[in-house]
């Protein structure tokens, strides 16, 4: 009876090692191919190009995530928290309410990103233009923030000690996803580098939330207080013009 339970266990933590191979397979040969536009569209025709980058980030993307998924809802030993005496909860209520905010901010960040970018551009990841506004004001990779507060929200929601061990793995599987899809953007966009000088990665600033205004990024001429205190020295030195011309006429 015991070695049946052992060989399960075991049965079970393979099963989730090749999972979590293909997790990070996914993004080597999905993800990175399907950024690499100026490769394909160097070796083949412009519309065959795009497809090619269009199939890799559609498999390599879904692959992605319904790995990530499984790695979650796997079965693997699970961990329980002390409870804390000064909130008096027991860790069943604290797990849920870490696993809401996470998925309340995972969703904000995830709608916001897509409605900016469009699906398409987010399941093909082939962007026309650099987004600056909205979510992306923040940050420069909102998908992958909330990727990363969702995956941190479902290890406390399911209390999976395998998918809390994978969190460094994928910390560094987000940060080359992002670097690879900067490196291109900068090929393909001459104003990304501006953009990426001033909005951090992951994590919003100061800067970024007070920089978050439409108008900066569509070149209009904000009105700032030297400006204004320029503009209203000429009014009091035109006024005072126009007075001592009345005088004079008087």
């Amino acid at each position: 009876m015991t070695t049946g339970i052992e060989w399960n266990t075991t049965y079970w933590l393979i099963i989730w090692c090749v999972v979590a191979l293909i997790n990070i397979l996914s993004i080597f040969f999905g993800h990175h191919k399907a950024l690499e536009h100026t490769k394909w569209r160097s070796q083949y025709p412009r519309e065959k190009a795009d497809r090619i980058a269009h199939i890799y980030g559609f498999l390599g993307g879904y692959l992605f995530f319904l790995t990530l998924t499984l790695l979650w809802l796997l079965p693997q030993s699970r961990f329980v928290l002390p409870n804390v005496k000064i909130i008096k909860w027991n860790f069943t209520y604290i797990s849920f309410l870490v696993f809401g905010l996470c998925f309340v901010c995972s969703f904000i960040l995830g709608i916001g990103s897509v409605t900016k970018l469009s699906l398409n551009t987010s399941q093909y990841l082939h962007a026309n233009e650099v987004i600056k506004t909205g979510v992306y004001g923040f940050v420069r990779h909102p998908q992958y923030l909330a990727c990363l507060l969702a995956h941190i929200g479902f290890c406390f929601l399911m209390s999976g000690i395998l998918s809390v061990m994978y969190t460094p793995a994928l910390l560094v599987l987000l940060f080359l996803m992002s670097k690879k899809e900067e490196k291109e953007l900068m090929k393909e966009f001459g104003d990304y580098k501006e953009y990426k000088s001033q909005v951090p990665m992951y994590i919003p600033t100061l800067n970024s939330c007070k920089k978050q205004n439409p108008n900066k990024w569509k070149g209009n001429n904000l009105l700032t207080s030297s400006d204004l205190s320029s503009s209203l020295s000429s009014n009091d030195n035109s006024s005072s013009n126009n007075n001592e011309n009345t005088n004079l006429i008087k």
